[in-house]
């Protein structure tokens, strides 16, 4: 069917006005804790995303290493994406691989940006690490860690929250 064009130019101004119209989240956006966000006067709406979700991320590896100084292998195992999946390890394997470590001070220098793609979010977070070992021995290591959530409508909580996707971790001494 043709629209007569004054009908058509009506249409499209209506479509124009409902796309641009804020949506329910955007008119009253909530922080991470559940609270209202804080006045715009204290930064744009997308610098206090992006503050809030760098110190989400930032969270997200502290709880990582927090667990693993508990021994909660299991519960940092799952910090990892897809469950423990992207660790690339059982979680045999993972628990393992702290077997002789006694405890861990993390150190997380400067954050990268948030960047995106393919409907999710990315950020590299360099870091340093001091690990004690049983017997005594320290180790240091430098490395990144990529933290990545899904931003896609329908993703699942699990799959919104910042996890680990990829790290490099290579011991320096």
């Amino acid at each position: 069917m043709l629209l007569a064009p004054k009908r058509g130019l009506a249409l499209a101004i209506a479509v124009l006005v409902w796309a641009c119209a804020p949506t329910p989240s955007s008119r009253h956006r909530e922080a991470p804790t559940g609270h209202p966000a804080p006045p715009e006067s204290l930064g744009s709406a997308a610098e206090l995303d992006s503050a809030a979700d760098v110190d989400s991320a930032l969270s997200v590896l502290r709880a990582y290493y927090a667990a693993i100084n508990r021994r909660e292998y299991e519960r940092a195992y799952r910090l990892w994406g897809g469950e423990g999946a992207d660790s690339r390890q059982t979680l045999e394997a993972f628990r393992k691989g702290f077997a002789r470590t006694t405890s861990v001070e993390l150190t997380i220098e400067k954050p990268g940006r948030i960047e995106g793609a393919a409907g999710s979010r990315y950020l590299d977070l360099p870091i340093a690490l001091v690990a004690k070992e049983a017997r005594g021995r320290t180790r240091h290591y430098r490395g990144t860690y990529t933290m990545r959530r899904a931003v896609v409508d329908g993703a699942s909580f699990e799959q919104r929250s910042w996890r680990i996707y990829t790290a490099t971790v290579v011991a320096t001494d």
